[in-house]
């Protein structure tokens, strides 16, 4: 037996050494190359390629490839076929994503959001994958395709596809538009393949591999192809992938010469680079600066880079796209999801939901516990108003009860300040709800705006009143003339012993609605409610609560009852039981349909209380808009419930602040004009 063991041992021994000497290997394999991109790059060394990640590393179907705005690379068939790498600047890769079924990837392309559309050449479709989380949904398919193969993308967003059929040596051209709907937009070519628009998306260059030809098409005012012109042939080897630079110059990859030739924009070869890889398939610009072209190379499974002197064009998409095309990805958060979420939603019609939803209400209004009425004129006392930018801040304090007051600041634009806003002499009102600091609103009112303490987007009472908003800021009850959270749940429970501290922050922000009801230019149909971190637990009961709130956007306020600190004796306290049952968010949520909700999520880090642990309390929920289409006259409403999950933690910064104005300002200006939904709906 102890021979068995040391035998064993040494085998175990043997082994685990020859594993640490091959990991030791590829790492300093990885930090040669880390040194060797390094060095090359201080150099300034130009149009000399060097590996970025080792031998293997992809199968012989890489492709792609795609470069985000931080460097890092996207190429399919990562170890694997069907799937999607991403690489860092470093050459360290990692799995992303993995496409459903018998699905498999080819061209990529980076859209105004920073996702990644794939080209499935096996099940004909275009997926939408998050380059953070790796969930994809399908925005395009069409049967009668071949492939498609690979892509490029204009400036408006127009995307096209390149389409061969490989047996026939023949191929077309599909454009996708911004409403994912496909058409053919060139027939009768040779075996289509790598596909680029120029700077400006003036021109559509494709080339066609077995012919050897490259043509160029002149796009017109509708995105479709005209002036069809041979832009380049040669006499030898095949094509790939081209990608343009800022100067119009084209880089093609020559597969089966192992090199990338560039182009001037009349078609005269500037110069040839060696890529290290006789079948190079395809390329990218990328690099925090563009001027990193990183090619893939089938003959090694691997990424090779190399340095130029003019960066890569970049498209250039307008805020207006920018705007449309994340509302579309924050309103089709659930063609993403990957399971079948239950929801405790019995209802089946509209008809049964409305019953069902009186349950919910009464249920909870037992939870929040017997509070003062609301809906009457509060009285107000101006304490100070001063002029900010078009914008008079005035200082206001807001008897709620009796003996009872709350400070608030009220936001109130002038008359040429976000005129597209206003109907009939009125404007939408919004209530702001500050987070917990200690500045409380002081802060999202942007009182002391510039100053180190005070970050702008956190200002975002003062920069919804800038766009036209009027704009109430409350304070939140814990911060009101107390030294303690518990001194003013205590103040609370004294006059209110039989609702809990949620009840509380809820009827605050309602006596906030009715005193931004009594400013002359608001509109009473038009209200809305943000929030972010404390104050967008406040939006979700708010809204829950009060249906004259049509539009709120919660940002990282926690969706799941156990995401965060709901049990803390100024929110829920323990965890509430109603009639025997567990109170739960999917309640909460579906008590507000069908006005329209955005949760921003942040995913992980410190303090991150939603993203994916969301997704299980909103799909259940959100069966509740789906019950109430057609049902009523708030249909026109029903964009619905939004999420947007971006991955960067537990703040509210540029990123956040932008999808925030442009949730309220789409959203108003649809019950502004009464529109028809104009997202897409895929």
């Amino acid at each position: 037996m102890s021979r068995w063991i040391a035998t064993l041992l040494f085998a175990i021994g043997a082994v685990t050494s020859v594993w640490l000497l091959s990991f030791q290997v590829v790492a300093q394999e990885k930090s040669q190359r880390g040194l060797e991109i390094e060095q090359a790059d201080l150099r300034g060394e130009l149009y000399v390629a060097r590996p970025l990640t080792a031998d293997g590393v992809f199968t012989e179907g890489i492709e792609g490839p795609a470069s985000d705005s931080e460097g890092n690379v996207y190429a399919v068939n990562f170890g694997q076929q069907q799937t999607i790498g991403k690489v860092d600047r470093w050459g360290n890769a990692k799995l992303l994503a993995t496409l459903p079924g018998e699905s498999t990837g080819n061209g990529i392309v980076i859209d105004s959001q920073g996702d990644l559309l794939v080209a499935d050449y096996v099940r004909h479709k275009i997926w939408s994958v998050d380059p953070k989380s790796g969930a994809m949904r399908m925005v395009a398919q069409e049967p009668t395709m071949s492939q498609p193969n690979d892509l490029a993308i204009a400036d408006d967003g127009t995307l096209y596809a390149s389409d061969p059929d490989w047996v026939g040596s023949k191929g077309r051209i599909w454009r996708m538009s911004t409403d994912g709907k496909l058409s053919l937009v060139a027939d009768g070519m040779g075996t289509a393949n790598g596909i680029e628009v120029s700077p400006g998306s003036e021109w559509l260059y494709v080339n066609e591999t077995v012919q050897r030809r490259i043509w160029r098409f002149k796009i017109d005012a509708e995105g479709g192809l005209i002036q069809k012109t041979l832009f380049k042939e040669f006499p030898d080897h095949g094509f790939d992938g081209m990608r343009c630079d800022q100067a119009g110059n084209l880089y093609v990859t020559r597969y089966g010469k192992g090199t990338v030739v560039v182009l001037d924009p009349q078609g005269e070869q500037i110069r040839e680079i060696d890529v290290l890889g006789s079948r190079p398939s395809n390329l990218c610009f990328g690099g925090e600066d563009g001027r990193t072209v990183v090619v893939t190379d089938v003959e090694h499974g691997r990424l090779v880079r190399f340095r130029t002197e003019v960066a890569g064009r970049k498209p250039k998409f307008s805020e207006t796209l920018r705007e449309a095309d994340w509302l579309n990805k924050s309103l089709h958060w659930r063609d993403a999801l990957v399971y079948s979420a239950g929801s405790r939603i019995a209802s089946t019609t509209g008809e049964e939901w409305k019953s069902e939803s009186l349950v919910y209400r009464k249920r909870f209004q037992q939870l929040l516990g017997p509070m003062p009425s609301v809906g009457s004129e509060p009285k107000i006392d101006l304490q100070s108003s001063e002029q900010i930018d078009g914008v008079e801040r005035r200082l206001i304090k807001i008897e709620v009860e009796p003996g009872v007051s709350m400070d608030a600041y009220l936001l109130i634009p002038s008359a040429e300040v976000g005129s597209s806003l206003v109907r009939d002499g009125r404007r939408p009102g919004i209530v702001a709800l500050h987070p917990t600091t200690s500045s409380t609103i002081d802060e999202i009112a942007g009182v002391g705006e510039g100053s180190a303490k005070i970050s702008v987007p956190r200002a975002t009472g003062m920069l919804l009143a800038k766009r036209g908003y009027v704009v109430i800021c409350p304070k939140c009850y814990l911060w009101q003339d107390v030294a303690s959270f518990q001194e003013a749940v205590d103040g609370h429970r004294r006059r209110h012993p039989q609702a809990r501290g949620i009840a509380k922050m809820v009827f605050d922000a309602q006596r906030a609605v009715d005193a931004l009801l009594t400013v002359a230019q608001v509109d009473h149909d038009r209200i809305g409610a943000f929030g972010h971190s404390l104050g967008a637990k406040e939006v979700m009961y708010l809204m829950a609560a009060d249906p004259r709130v049509r539009v709120g956007v919660a940002s990282e306020g926690g969706v799941a009852m156990g995401s965060t600190n709901w049990d803390a004796p100024w929110y829920l306290g323990q965890a509430p039981r109603l009639e025997g049952e567990d109170w739960t968010h999917q309640e909460l949520i579906g008590l507000i349909a069908p006005r329209n909700l955005l949760v921003m999520g942040g995913e992980q880090g410190p303090g991150a209380a939603d993203g994916t642990q969301s997704l299980q309390t909103l799909a259940g929920a959100s069966k509740a808009w789906d019950l109430c289409k057609g049902v009523g006259s708030e249909s026109f409403e029903l964009e619905g419930l939004g999420y947007w999950n971006h991955f960067e933690g537990h703040v509210f910064s540029e990123r956040q602040w932008e999808g925030t104005h442009w949730w309220f300002d789409h959203h108003f200006r649809r019950l502004t004009e009464r529109e028809s939904p104009l997202i897409r709906k895929n």
